[in-house]
C-alpha cells in the first residue's frame, strides 16, 4: 500500500511538472526519482528505529533515549568531520571566522546560539524517540505529516 502510494504520488508530481511549459522531462524524472528515494529511505528509518526501540525475538529493546543519543552523536561525529575536511581544504578562517567578523558578530554569541540549537534539538529528538517507541511508526509518521501543516 505504502510503496503503491509512493509510486502514485511520484507518476502524478512527474506528470504535473512535465505540463508546465519549457519543463525539462529528464530533470523533472531524476527529481521525482530522488524524491521517491527519499520517501523510501525515510520510511525505512521509521520502521528500523520502532524495531530497534521495541525489539522482537533476535535483538533486545534499545531505549529510547539511548537510540536518541546514540544516532545523535553518529550524526554529529559525520558532521564534524565534514566540517573539519570542508574547513581544512578551504580554510577555516575564511569559511567560519571571516563571515562573522564581517557582520560585527561575536563569537560568545555564536557560541551560545550553537548550545540552545543543540539544546533544542536534543529535546525535540528525545521526544520524537519516545513518542516513536510507545505509540509506533505509524502513528509517530501521522503526527510528523501533522507538523508539517
Amino acid at each position: 500500500e505504502v510503496t503503491l502510494g509512493l509510486i502514485l504520488s511520484n507518476v502524478n508530481l512527474l506528470l504535473a511538472s512535465s505540463a508546465v511549459a519549457g519543463a525539462d522531462s529528464m530533470d523533472t524524472l531524476v527529481g521525482a526519482l530522488v524524491l521517491l528515494a527519499g520517501s523510501v529511505f525515510h520510511s525505512t528509518t521509521f520502521v528500523a528505529t520502532e524495531w530497534l526501540l521495541k525489539g522482537d525475538a533476535t535483538v533486545k529493546p534499545v531505549p529510547a533515549m539511548v537510540l536518541s543519543g546514540w544516532m545523535g552523536a553518529c550524526s554529529s561525529c559525520v558532521l564534524l568531520l565534514y566540517n573539519l575536511c570542508i574547513g581544512a581544504h578551504y580554510g577555516f578562517g575564511r569559511l567560519y571566522m571571516d563571515p562573522v567578523e564581517a557582520m560585527g558578530g561575536d563569537w560568545r554569541n555564536v557560541l551560545v546560539g550553537l548550545v540552545c540549537l543543540l539544546s533544542a534539538n536534543a529535546l525535540h529528538s528525545g521526544a520524537f524517540f519516545f513518542m516513536l517507541g510507545s505509540l509506533g511508526a505509524v502513528s509517530a509518521g501521522v503526527m510528523k505529516g501533522l507538523q508539517a501543516v
